[in-house]
C-alpha cells in the first residue's frame, strides 16, 4: 500500500473533532495535534497530519497522480467570523472530503458548504454529513453497474476493464449523480428537526475522477480551476463556476415566474410577493424553506473540465510547479477578491516562493482577512480548499 499526506489547519480548537467526523477517507493515525500562533488571524491554529491509506499498484491511474503529481491538497477552515465589536460568531461554513468515493479509488470527492440564517452552522454540518454519503450512494448506483460484466467480475475488475478501453463517465451521468443526491439531501434535511424556514446553505463540490474534473455547485460558494500557461508564465483562468445570485437573468426570472420578489437591499435578494423577508442573497440553496415557495431551488449545476494533466513543470528544477490547481472556497474569500485576484495571488505563491498548498492556502485566507479588515467592520466566515494536480 502507498501513502500520502494530508495537512488540515483548522480553528478553534473545538473544531477538532468535528473535524475529524469530516474526513471520511480511511485514516490509520493522527500524528499529532499542535498549536502555533499566527498574528493576521490572532488565533491558534491546529494541525492535523493524517497518514491516508491509498490503494494497491495496479490501480494506476490514480497512482499516477499520488507519485506523479502527488495530488497535493490543503484544507484550510482556519478564520471565524466576527460582528462590529469584534466578538467572535459562531463559523457556519463546514467542508467535507472523500478520497475514495463508493469503493471507486480513482474518484474522490471534495465539497465546501457556507450556512447562513441563524441555524446556519447546524444546516451547513447536517448537509455536509449527508452530501457526501448521498453523493456516493446515487455515483454506486448509477456508475458502478454500468461498469459491471455478466462473467461475476467485481467492481475493480470491471474499473479496470473500463481503464484499459479508455473509456470515461459522461458528464450527463455525474450531472444526474449530483441531481439525485441534492434531491435525497433536501428530502432529508425538510424531515429533520432544523428549522430551515430562513436558513440553509450552499454546496460547491469537486469530484475528481482520473484525469477529469466534475464541478457541482448550488449558491454562491465557487471552485476556480486555474492551468500553467507556458507561453505567459504564469496560471490563467481555465473554469469557474457561476454564482447563483437573484440578479443573474435566468435565475430572476424563475422566481418572479413563482411569484416572488428581487430587489437590492445592499445586494439583490429574494422576496415574497408581499412581505419583506426572507431577504436571500442568493437564488440556490440548500434550506431556505420560505425562499423555496418564490422558486428559489436546490438544483445543481454541473460541468466537466476534461484531461487535466497532472504532474509538474519544471522536472529539472528542486522545486517543482503543478500544472494546475483548483480553489474551492465560500464568499468570504471572493467577497474582497476577484476570481483573477484569486489566481494571480496563488500562482505568486507557487511560482515565486514555491509554496506548499497548505501555505498558500494559508496564505490566501490571511490575504482575505486582511482585504476584510480594510473595507469592512467585520469579517465573515472564511474556508477554501486548494487542490495542486
Amino acid at each position: 500500500m502507498y501513502k500520502h499526506q494530508t495537512i488540515i489547519l483548522t480553528t478553534p480548537f473545538n473544531y477538532c473533532q468535528d473535524l475529524q467526523d469530516s474526513l471520511s477517507f480511511q485514516t490509520e493515525h493522527v500524528e499529532s495535534r499542535e498549536s502555533f500562533g499566527c498574528n493576521t488571524l490572532e488565533s491558534k491554529l491546529a494541525t492535523f497530519v493524517c497518514r491516508v491509506k491509498t490503494v494497491p499498484r495496479e490501480h494506476r491511474v490514480l497512482l499516477a497522480i499520488i507519485e506523479i503529481s502527488e495530488l497535493h491538497l490543503a484544507q484550510d477552515l482556519n478564520k471565524q467570523s466576527n460582528d462590529s465589536l469584534r466578538r467572535r460568531k459562531e463559523n457556519q461554513d463546514a467542508f467535507c472530503v472523500c478520497d475514495v468515493l463508493a469503493g471507486d479509488a480513482d474518484a474522490t470527492l471534495l465539497s465546501v458548504f457556507d450556512g447562513h440564517g441563524p441555524q446556519g452552522a447546524f444546516v451547513s454540518h447536517f448537509v455536509r454529513e449527508q452530501y457526501h454519503q448521498a453523493v456516493a450512494k446515487t455515483y454506486a448506483a448509477l456508475v458502478s453497474p454500468s461498469c459491471w460484466r455478466a462473467d461475476g467480475h467485481d467492481r475493480h475488475d470491471a474499473m479496470r476493464d473500463i481503464e484499459r478501453k479508455g473509456e470515461s463517465i459522461e458528464c450527463d451521468i455525474i450531472t444526474e449523480v449530483f441531481r439525485q443526491a441534492s434531491q435525497i439531501v433536501t428530502e432529508i434535511l425538510n424531515a429533520s428537526e432544523i428549522d430551515i424556514s430562513v436558513s440553509g446553505t450552499t454546496a460547491v463540490s469537486i469530484l475528481v475522477r482520473k484525469t477529469d474534473l466534475f464541478i457541482a455547485n448550488i449558491g454562491d460558494s465557487r471552485a476556480v480551476v486555474a492551468k500553467f500557461s507556458d507561453e505567459q508564465q504564469c496560471y490563467r483562468l481555465h473554469c469557474e463556476t457561476k454564482d447563483h445570485k437573484p440578479d443573474v437573468p435566468e435565475e430572476c426570472t424563475r422566481i418572479k415566474m413563482h411569484n416572488g420578489r428581487v430587489f437590492d437591499w445592499g445586494s439583490c435578494r429574494v422576496w415574497l410577493q408581499d412581505v419583506d423577508m426572507p431577504g436571500l442573497a442568493m437564488s440556490r440553496s440548500f434550506g431556505d424553506s420560505v425562499a423555496k415557495t418564490v422558486g428559489v431551488i436546490a438544483e445543481p449545476d454541473v460541468f466537466i473540465v476534461e484531461t487535466v494533466e497532472f504532474g509538474s513543470t519544471d522536472r529539472d528544477q528542486e522545486e517543482q510547479r503543478p500544472l494546475a490547481f483548483a480553489v474551492l472556497a465560500s464568499d468570504g474569500i471572493w467577497e474582497f477578491m476577484t476570481t483573477e485576484e484569486c489566481i494571480h495571488f496563488l500562482g505568486e505563491c507557487i511560482i515565486n516562493t514555491g509554496m506548499s498548498p497548505q501555505d498558500a492556502c494559508t496564505a490566501l485566507i490571511e490575504e482575505a482577512c486582511k482585504r476584510w479588515d480594510s473595507e469592512e467592520d467585520v469579517i465573515d466566515d472564511i474556508t477554501a480548499v486548494v487542490v495542486y494536480f
